[in-house]
């Protein structure tokens, strides 16, 4: 049986910090979605600068080869990153509808991040970009 669906949001924010939520905004057809509502679980996976290779391969729709090569785990049935800058784990809050897609709030369960600074990977404008010092 392939891995779930890696999260692939149009847009992912905080929301509160109390209690700590998360905003997360899939597309209708999203399998990620679909298995959000069954499960109702999240997580989301923040990467670091250096791996823009693993965004794009999960960019794209996923498939069982997507997962090949890939270390995770699947604390219920959510797939976290071994190698992931951080990453947050949700329970579903609530869902709304928001046009051709649905908001999803999660209540934060679990973070996970470094102790040490590490570049994040940053997606703005249709491209990868770097934080400017």
């Amino acid at each position: 049986m392939p891995a779930p669906s890696a999260p692939r949001p149009t847009a992912i924010s905080s929301l509160s910090l109390d209690a700590p939520l998360v905003l997360a905004c899939l597309r209708r057809e999203s399998e990620t979605l679909a298995a959000l509502r069954a499960t109702d679980r999240f997580a989301v996976n923040l990467l670091a600068a250096g791996q823009r290779e693993l965004s794009d391969r999960f960019a794209r729709r996923t498939d069982p080869a997507s997962w090949a090569g890939v270390a995770h785990r699947l604390p219920d049935g959510v797939p976290i990153l071994d190698d992931a800058l951080a990453s947050v784990e949700c329970r579903v809050h609530e869902i709304a509808e928001g046009g051709d897609h649905v908001i999803v709030i999660g209540q934060v369960i679990a973070v996970a991040h470094p102790e040490e600074h590490v570049e994040p990977l940053l997606f703005y404008r249709g491209a990868y970009v770097s934080l400017a010092r």
